[in-house]
């Protein structure tokens, strides 16, 4: 995150010049180093980007990407949910666009590259991938590019955790998480064999295998 983008963020939302001077400040004196065992390198100085763990980071972050979702949403090209447009779906980093056609998908990708290369920073077209939802979604389509370089097709990609596929309706995939289950349950119930009892056995399953087993069940319920 460069942080002079940020500051231009910071005034275009009228920011107290008193503010923005502590925060620019703050960031000036940032310095960082990496610890590997009980070795530590020499400190660096936090060129870019927010402090990992700080109170204020995620705030700043979101000042800092919000312009993004306005631009995307002020196009009025992507999918609708009734009167409620729901082109793009990010949480920090990671954005998932919707759009109802390929034409459609490359518009609002040309948003987003123009916006971030304000930001100084780059979608990652070797990273990003397009899938497909509906009746012809094992048709072939036209390509989709960002900077020069095309994003590929994929029949399943994972946003957060969730895995999904695509198929003629909207569809999670959930073999990952059972075959992490049977692992964490496997690897458990090696240890344990049996010395202990079966209260132990089930509060080991709840509280370190469900959660696996459960990761993004929300996402495939609330649809």
């Amino acid at each position: 995150m460069n942080h002079y983008a940020m500051y231009i963020k910071l005034m275009n939302r009228l920011i107290p010049v008193q503010v923005l001077k502590v925060l620019e400040n703050w960031f000036s004196i940032c310095l960082f180093h990496v610890k590997w065992g009980s070795v530590k390198s020499y400190f660096y100085e936090l060129e870019t980007g927010v402090r990992q763990g700080g109170v204020l980071s995620p705030f700043l972050f979101g000042i800092f990407i919000d312009d993004l979702v306005k631009l995307v949403n002020k196009a009025n090209v992507g999918c609708k949910m009734g009167t409620n447009c729901a082109a793009i779906f990010l949480y920090a980093d990671d954005v998932i666009l919707l759009a109802p056609s390929v034409h459609a998908l490359q518009l609002l990708v040309n948003i987003c590259d123009c916006e971030l290369t304000f930001l100084d920073m780059a979608i990652n077209a070797r990273k990003s991938s397009r899938m497909r939802f509906g009746p012809r979604h094992k048709s072939v389509c036209a390509d989709v590019s960002v900077s020069g370089f095309v994003i590929s097709w994929t029949t399943s990609t994972r946003y957060l955790g969730v895995y999904l596929e695509s198929s003629v309706k909207f569809k999670c995939s959930f073999a990952k998480n059972k075959a992490g289950f049977y692992k964490a349950f496997n690897s458990i119930f090696g240890k344990i064999e049996g010395n202990a009892s079966e209260e132990v056995l089930f509060a080991l399953i709840k509280s370190k295998c469900l959660p696996v087993l459960f990761y993004g069940m929300s996402s495939n319920l609330s649809r």
